[in-house]
């Protein structure tokens, strides 16, 4: 059954990069990026509080729009990564938060419910914000072994 998710998730992720590139989307200047540690045993509790925050992020018609898929190379089995791109501050300050997510979609008592599944689902969480830097790296474009452009 993971093997499978893991397959549908790496195909969504492709399928949905391959869209983005074919409407000439420029990709988000910055893109923050929470990876998630499941606690051997709890990948399905994790994946449920997943689909379930997307359900309600779907519900409430919330600003952000992410990607999430599970890592399966370089990393202990039961990592995941949520991924949302944003231009700037302000656009990452208008998002809503998940609790409140939660709360406006399915109520508070379940969105506290939730937030405990999960967090007892989870072994560690890292919040890293990375910004994309276009001048400090080569594109598929770009001729094999040319130096970047100087600009």
């Amino acid at each position: 059954m993971k093997r499978l998710t893991t397959v549908v998730v790496a195909s969504f992720v492709a399928l949905s990069t391959q869209i983005a590139f074919a409407q000439g989307a420029a990709p988000a200047r910055f893109q923050q990026v929470v990876e998630i540690n499941a606690k051997p045993g709890s990948e399905a509790v994790l994946e449920n509080y997943i689909k379930k925050l997307v359900a309600a992020a779907d519900k409430v018609s919330a600003k952000q729009t992410w990607t999430t898929y599970a890592v399966t190379l370089g990393k202990a089995g039961g990592t995941y990564r949520v991924a949302v791109g944003f231009n700037s501050w302000a656009d990452r300050d208008g998002w809503s938060t998940i609790p409140m997510i939660l709360a406006k979609a399915y109520g508070q008592p379940e969105a506290e419910r939730l937030m405990k599944e999960s967090g007892s689902a989870t072994e560690r969480m890292i919040n890293e914000v990375w910004e994309n830097l276009p001048d400090l790296g080569t594109t598929a474009s770009a001729a094999a072994g040319s130096p970047p452009p100087i600009g």
